[in-house]
């Protein structure tokens, strides 16, 4: 399943990867010719979809300060301590604003 997790950053293209991706400067390759032959049809759109996810992660504030509040409490959790209560920013994930 290909997906994008928010949290960590991560993004998944489930497909074969194509061996010219598997080399050391693969995704750099990729990311000065997107359109090369190389990369076969299907593995393009959908690794550029996801990773634009990415970029849009560390463009927007709101979901870089959500990250940082979440491990902030993982720190905490790992440290042996319990972790603090969901911050505002997690509280407030995914509800739907007032009046809609």
């Amino acid at each position: 399943m290909h997906g994008f997790d928010w949290l960590s950053g991560v993004a998944a293209v489930d497909l074969d990867c194509p061996a010219p991706l598997r080399d050391p400067d693969g995704l750099l390759r990729f990311f000065n010719e997107p359109n090369a032959p190389a990369w076969g049809r299907d593995v393009p759109r959908i690794l550029m979809h996801e990773c634009l996810h990415g970029w849009q992660l560390v463009s927007s504030r709101w979901l870089l300060d959500l990250v940082v509040e979440e491990w902030l409490r993982l720190q905490g959790w790992q440290s042996g301590t319990p972790p603090p209560s969901p911050g505002p920013l997690r509280q407030a994930y995914g509800r739907a604003e007032q009046g809609q």
